[in-house]
């Protein structure tokens, strides 16, 4: 999808007279500008009332607002991240500090959990969510994280191997009218 837009926004300059390149191949500045039109999109389409009255008086102040908790920041991209109390924490990457914000049910936001989950060999759900959340921060990530692993296909085929049938038990330890333990050895060895 990433790639697609950027190709489309590609257009767009060409037809304003912007696009002044001769190459053919996508540059990584154009595929990070998609995808940052990508998360902006999916904010404004899910954060509309947030958006607003952020954009009035740069707090979100309303307690039914998911956002509220995050204590959000619009970055230079118009794009809102977490702020949250990292801000002094200068050895961390931006992109680390400050996770862009992400509803928790969108196709997009289903991609990104399928595109690292897959790419990180198809993790756990609780390291996927660290990884994801180096970028991301995803509106109740744990379930998000949680529903594509259990539509993954390769973690259900990894799953079924790993369930064995048991052996059978040996006759003595089945055998009626024993007591417990009758049938226990330990094996006392002398040490030198």
């Amino acid at each position: 999808m990433k790639r697609d837009v950027a190709w489309i926004l590609r257009f767009i300059s060409y037809l304003r007279g912007q696009y002044k390149q001769e190459t053919t191949a996508l540059s990584v500045s154009e595929l990070q500008a998609a995808e940052q039109a990508i998360i902006r999109y999916i904010q404004r389409t899910s954060f509309k009332e947030e958006l607003k009255t952020f954009e009035a008086d740069k707090s979100i102040h309303t307690k039914n607002s998911p956002l509220s908790k995050l204590d959000p920041l619009l970055n230079a991209d118009g794009i809102l991240c977490v702020g949250g109390r990292l801000r002094r924490a200068s050895a961390m990457p931006d992109r680390a500090r400050y996770p862009m914000i992400l509803p928790k049910k969108s196709h997009i936001v289903d991609l990104i959990v399928r595109h690292v989950h897959e790419s990180h060999g198809h993790v756990g759900r609780e390291h996927l969510l660290s990884l994801i959340q180096n970028r991301y921060w995803i509106l109740r990530g744990r379930a998000a994280v949680r529903r594509i692993i259990s539509q993954c296909v390769t973690c259900r085929r990894l799953a079924a191997r790993r369930v064995q049938k048991m052996a059978d038990l040996p006759a003595e330890r089945v055998t009626a009218g024993k007591p417990p333990f009758s049938f226990v050895g330990i094996s006392i060895s002398k040490s030198t």
